[in-house]
């Protein structure tokens, strides 16, 4: 049996795969959603082993998935930007998530540096 992972506040990272397509519609759909449920059930399971600190998703569809599935957020106040007009802060309000401060950072959006700089200022507070 191997040792059990030991996960800092903002260690775990989850990345996307770019440009990974199925032979046809049908076959992307899938792959989508097979990585969808991937990333909800990381997670769910870091949540469950040591509650982050905050969490950050990128992308539309995978920040819904990050929330509704992931995190169970059912209900959020939404506290502001974090960046100037492209990310939005959210403070969940019950479920298991509830007081991890959420931030949604669209897709294709902000500099080459913007995701990075949410980080420092997210690890800075």
């Amino acid at each position: 049996m191997s040792d059990p992972v030991q996960i800092e506040a903002d260690d775990a990272q989850a990345g996307a795969l770019i440009g990974l397509t199925g032979a046809d519609a049908d076959g992307s759909l899938a792959i989508s959603r097979r990585v969808s449920a991937a990333l909800v059930e990381a997670v769910r399971q870091v949540n469950a082993t040591r509650r982050p600190a905050f969490v950050v998703a990128k992308g539309g569809i995978t920040s819904s998935d990050t929330a509704t599935h992931g995190l169970e957020i059912r209900r959020a106040w939404a506290r502001g930007t974090l960046l100037p007009g492209i990310v939005s802060l959210w403070e969940p309000v019950d479920g298991p998530a509830a007081g991890i401060p959420f931030i949604v950072f669209a897709g294709n959006v902000g500099g080459a540096d913007a995701l990075t700089d949410a980080l420092d200022l997210l690890r800075s507070a």
